[in-house]
């Protein structure tokens, strides 16, 4: 019964350090897992800020290349220098495709003195535009800007 006995306490110890064993194995998560940890990365998301969409300088009438709006906040920066006798400054904001001296339209801006300022432009839904500013006796520079 002794030798049993000692068996039995010999048995229960095994099987006690390989029940430990295994669990100090798994608490660490394995030496395969702490390598995957290691190597994997965190994409940290860029904050969305005003960026650039277009820009046309000049003075008298432009029209300017076609640009893309993705439908978001969008808005449209101005700055205008009336010559000697006043000027004026009308900026247009147009679908692709449509002519405005044909099919009319209404100016997002329209000044007649110097003036520097925006507008918003979030009405727009996603497509592409183009600029076409009319600007008589004046310097001016127009800027669209997407918030992403």
């Amino acid at each position: 019964m002794k030798r049993f006995y000692v068996w039995g306490w010999a048995l229960i110890a095994s099987i006690g350090l390989v029940a430990c064993g295994s669990s100090s194995t798994s608490a660490t998560g394995g030496e395969g897992d702490e390598n995957a940890v290691a190597t994997e990365t965190v994409e940290q998301e860029t904050p969305k800020q005003w960026t650039e969409v277009a820009r046309l300088t000049g003075s008298g009438d432009k029209k300017s290349d076609v640009f893309t709006l993705g439908g978001g906040k969008a808005r449209l920066r101005y700055d205008f220098k009336a010559g000697q006798f006043g000027g004026m400054l009308g900026v247009y904001v147009v679908k692709e495709g449509v002519d405005i001296m044909r099919s009319g339209g209404i100016p997002e801006v329209m000044v007649n003195e110097t003036e520097e300022g925006e507008s918003s432009l979030s009405h727009l839904s996603s497509g592409n535009y183009y600029l076409n500013v009319m600007g008589a006796n004046g310097k001016w520079a127009v800027v669209v800007e997407e918030f992403k």
